[in-house]
């Protein structure tokens, strides 16, 4: 960093208050949009939905999720615009409150059109598209800010906990909101993304304490940011968090599993998952504790280990009253490892084209989130692999991040 970067950036480090204000509007922003999401907010309605009233197979419910989870795999795009185009003058804000209150209309959209084939689909992918555009503003947001206020750990432990926040939240109201139709759910999902616009509206009148000026761009986008991208850390985030990620996840055979064999109800799974969320709440304050008193490098070493028991407690899971007490424990265990992997991204992701570099790092973890289920479930549908057999599938597998851990650059893991 030049003498020019260093004067730009100390007043914002000064700032406390602006930290604060920004930190709470990428809380509520994160929280309200993955909230809004059909994997939370609308994952056991949805599930309901395709259990109860269309009849598909686990299979059939992951590609689902899978083809509607798609653009999350290419959000660069969306990224790309919000580094290189401004919308009304603005590189975060105005991308934000658009987009939000656009994913609330269309969640209005999908309350009445039919709850069945390509419409829904249609519907429910449109809702991702919108969405997609906000927790990418938002992404910029926290690498802006997190960098200019040297707060790219604080921040990115800030987004940890609001997503599990709305974990917490989303599959308890789900599990009340699951039912024939999704007007409910609809309706809840419109107010959270509309409460995001109007608090963006307020608590973020002027970007400028923290967007770096126009004149640190070069020329010739596409190619700058291609030679950025092989220049620096983000291909090593890209390759972890892809290894991680990908590992078979059977949980729709899980879902399957709960209200097939141990007649869980909607609302039982919605507390379920509430348990689980929970204890991923208390695993990120513990994190970030931890995190002050151990080196980064150590803690994303012993992510993986960590993931491997999350994933082997489920083999004790075989009644409700087992349910219940593990649901919480293994998720402590999961958002101890998932936010060392994130946080790793968050480290990856370039100064100068923040939105870019993190989207792209996220995108390819996207797409394995959404494959892995796919690849459980065809495992479970095609060779008849337990729910036992694909939880000792997905534990090996990740013994394969283990052996790319050691080419993880130094400097990356010890930056602060």
């Amino acid at each position: 960093m030049n003498a020019k970067d260093a004067a730009r950036l100390a007043v914002p480090q000064r700032n406390p208050p602006a930290v604060r204000r920004v930190a709470l509007l990428i809380g509520l922003g994160i929280y309200a949009t993955a909230l809004s999401g059909p994997l939370r907010l609308g994952g056991i309605p949805l599930q309901s939905l395709f259990r109860d009233q269309l009849g598909l197979t686990t299979t059939q419910v992951s590609a689902f999720f899978l083809v509607v989870g798609l653009p999350n795999c290419v959000k660069w795009l969306s990224a790309l615009l919000s580094d290189r185009v401004r919308l009304f003058g603005s590189r975060r804000r105005s991308y934000l409150i658009i987009s939000t209150l656009l994913g609330a209309v269309l969640w209005g959209v999908t309350a009445v059109v039919p709850q069945r084939g390509g419409a829904l689909v249609i519907s429910v992918l449109a809702i991702n598209v919108a969405i997609l555009f906000a927790t990418t503003a938002v992404g910029g947001l926290l690498i802006d800010a997190g960098q200019a206020f040297g707060a790219v750990s604080r921040l990115s432990n800030v987004r940890q906990i609001a997503m599990s926040c709305a974990s917490v939240t989303g599959h308890l109201i789900g599990g009340h909101l699951a039912g024939p139709t999704l007007w409910q759910t609809s309706a809840v999902a419109a107010v959270l993304l509309v409460t995001v616009s109007f608090a963006t509206a307020i608590y973020l009148p002027d970007e400028s304490i923290f967007v770096r000026e126009e004149d640190q761009r070069s020329e010739g986008t596409t190619r700058t940011k291609a030679d950025q991208l092989r220049s620096n850390y983000v291909w090593f985030a890209i390759v972890v968090s892809f290894l991680y990620y990908i590992a078979p996840d059977p949980g729709d055979v899980l879902f399957r599993f709960q209200t097939g064999v141990l007649y869980l109800s909607n609302r039982e799974i919605g507390v379920l998952y509430t348990l689980k969320a929970t204890g991923g709440l208390l695993g990120v304050l513990v994190y970030t504790q931890i995190a002050k008193r151990v080196r980064f490098r150590v803690l994303l070493f012993a992510a993986i280990p960590v993931k491997i028991i999350a994933s082997l407690l489920y083999l004790a899971y075989c009644s409700k009253a087992s349910a219940f007490a593990l649901d919480g424990i293994i998720g402590f265990f999961e958002i101890l490892s998932v936010a060392a992997v994130q946080e790793l991204a968050a480290r990856a992701a370039s100064p100068r084209y923040a939105a870019f570099s993190f989207a792209f790092i996220l995108g390819m973890s996207n797409l394995a989130l959404r494959l892995a289920p796919l690849v459980a479930s065809s495992l479970h549908d095609s060779f008849g692999l337990s729910l036992r057999q694909l939880l000792v599938v997905q534990a090996v597998s990740m013994l394969v991040v283990l052996l790319v851990l050691p080419f993880v650059p130094k400097a990356l893991t010890t930056e602060s």
